[in-house]
C-alpha cells in the first residue's frame, strides 16, 4: 500500500469538503434578501416606475418606486 495509497484519498476528500461547505452556505445566500432566491417581486399590477435605491448614513438600502393601475 505505501505512500500511494493516501494520495488517492485527497480526490474524494477534496469532493467531501466541498459538499459540506456547499451545504453550510446554502442557507446564509437564501436568508439574503438581495438575493433572487429570497427577495421579493417588484410590484407588477399595472405601471411601475424604474426603482430608485439609495444607501442611507447607517448602512441600510432604501429602494424607492412609483406604482399605479394604469401604464406610462
Amino acid at each position: 500500500m505505501g505512500r500511494a495509497a493516501p494520495l488517492r484519498l485527497i480526490p474524494l476528500a477534496a469532493l467531501v469538503l466541498a459538499a459540506l461547505l456547499g451545504r453550510a452556505a446554502a442557507p446564509v445566500l437564501a436568508a439574503d434578501p438581495r438575493n433572487l432566491a429570497g427577495g421579493a417581486v417588484i410590484p407588477d399590477e399595472g405601471y411601475c416606475d424604474q426603482p430608485y435605491v439609495v444607501i442611507t448614513k447607517d448602512g441600510n438600502w432604501l429602494c424607492t418606486l412609483t406604482t399605479g393601475k394604469g401604464v406610462e
